[in-house]
């Protein structure tokens, strides 16, 4: 027969109850349901295992993201102090990575864990290549001093990153943007940027045919004005390249390895070029909310499918799959995105990229699966299935983000949103 608890022994119960209670809340794991992404910068492919995809962010101290499963899926593996603007991965070692930063270029041994600073001049490293055949031997670009302003500069390591020369391309004030190696010939190399003189940019590509040991200016007719933002090279024509520019003009060509250019596309904003290395004639190139193709090796462009994300004046960066015709990838101000049909449609791979602020969020209280949550910077998330999955609502906001919800008693789709930025 159970005992009437009573005195000392009612007291002992509830305080035992109450310690379960603690250490339960304590101990209870707790599970991220987004939303998922964010802004993200640069990203990397590793080319002995393309299952193995590195990502930053677009901030500063910079959140490194791996994924093992080809973009499916993602794990915080750590961050590195600055911004990130460029990675690339080991041809040879996928656990080997790069990450060029504010004066540094970072090196992780260990598939991104840890990460060892490198010192490289006074320059912002805005471009990592790895040679294909000669792992030990890195080319980075960036900005370098002249006197007190800076220009473009190249720099190399023949220690794995451990060291570092460095070269001035150019005496006027200016800045890299970009860098490249010939797929057919890693040992001529791409500096892309502008220099300023008279008060005009005036656009630069910088080629070396030595591995960097010299360079020559072949941007001579490329008008003034446009400020070389990208750069990719056909992957069986080394004659063949395509540059584009962010303040500028459009998307150049050159089919006399620099010889003389033709604009093959009109507009402004382009961020990054990508040639399919399956595909000869394919290449595509992006800007911050739109993604074009082109089927003739540049000749005409169209603008792809949708799915893909995308917000205004942030520099997206595309790679086509080095292994299949159908797949890009790209990331934007939303995430991290991909297609696996050569572009026709896109679709969000963001699942475990938990980098967002959430200022405010609210449950319905008619229909708890239905969540609204403002993501900082991005806009209006909701959720009808508790997080599940969730949806970018169409922008609304003009000043700020949101600082609460208020849900209708009965219809979780009557909601009223306060705005502000304080």
């Amino acid at each position: 027969m159970a005992r009437e608890l009573k005195g000392e022994d009612m007291k002992k119960t509830i305080f035992i109850v109450l310690l379960l209670g603690f250490w339960f809340f304590a101990h209870a794991d707790w599970e991220a349901i987004g939303p998922f992404g964010g802004r993200l910068r640069t990203m990397a492919i590793a080319p002995s295992n393309e299952n193995i995809i590195y990502t930053a962010t677009n901030s500063g101290p910079s959140l490194i993201f791996k994924s093992t499963d080809n973009g499916a899926s993602w794990s915080k593996v750590n961050a590195i102090p600055y911004y990130v603007y460029s990675m690339a991965v080991d041809p040879t070692n996928p656990d080997i990575v790069y990450a060029g930063t504010y004066l540094s270029v970072y090196k992780s041994i260990n598939g991104g864990q840890n990460w060892t600073s490198y010192s490289v001049s006074d320059a912002y490293i805005v471009g990592v290549a790895v040679h294909p055949s000669s792992p030990s031997t890195i080319f980075a670009a960036g900005n370098i001093s002249i006197g007190v302003t800076t220009t473009m500069g190249f720099f190399k390591s023949t220690n794995a990153g451990v060291t570092w020369s460095s070269d001035t391309l150019d005496t006027l004030k200016g800045t890299s943007n970009c860098l490249k190696l010939d797929p057919s010939n890693p040992n001529t190399v791409y500096v892309c940027g502008s220099v300023i003189d008279s008060n005009l940019t005036n656009p630069r590509i910088y080629r070396s045919t030595n591995g960097g040991t010299s360079f020559s200016n072949i941007s001579s007719n490329i008008p003034t004005g446009n400020n070389i933002n990208a750069v990719d090279v056909h992957p069986t024509s080394s004659n063949t390249l395509f540059t584009g520019s962010f303040y500028g003009n459009g998307i150049y060509r050159t089919t006399n390895a620099g010889g003389s250019w033709s604009l093959v596309w009109s507009g402004t904003g382009i961020s990054t070029i990508s040639c399919a290395p399956t595909t000869s004639n394919i290449v595509y190139a992006g800007k911050d909310t739109v993604i074009y193709k082109s089927t003739n090796s540049g000749t005409t462009w169209f603008q792809t499918g949708s799915g893909y994300g995308g917000l205004y004046k942030l520099t997206r960066k595309i790679i086509a799959s080095p292994s299949s015709s159908s797949v890009v990838y790209t990331t934007d101000a939303l995430g991290f995105f991909k297609t696996t049909n050569a572009g026709t449609t896109w679709f969000e791979s963001n699942y475990g990229l938990n980098m967002g602020v959430i200022p405010s969020f609210s449950i319905a209280p008619s229909l708890h699966s239905t969540i609204y949550a403002e993501y900082g910077g991005v806009g209006v998330y909701k959720t009808t299935d508790s997080g599940t999955t969730w949806t970018l609502l169409p922008s609304f906001l003009s000043c700020g983000d949101i600082c609460a919800f208020a849900i209708h008693n009965s219809d979780p789709n009557t909601v009223l949103a306060l705005e502000g930025t304080g």
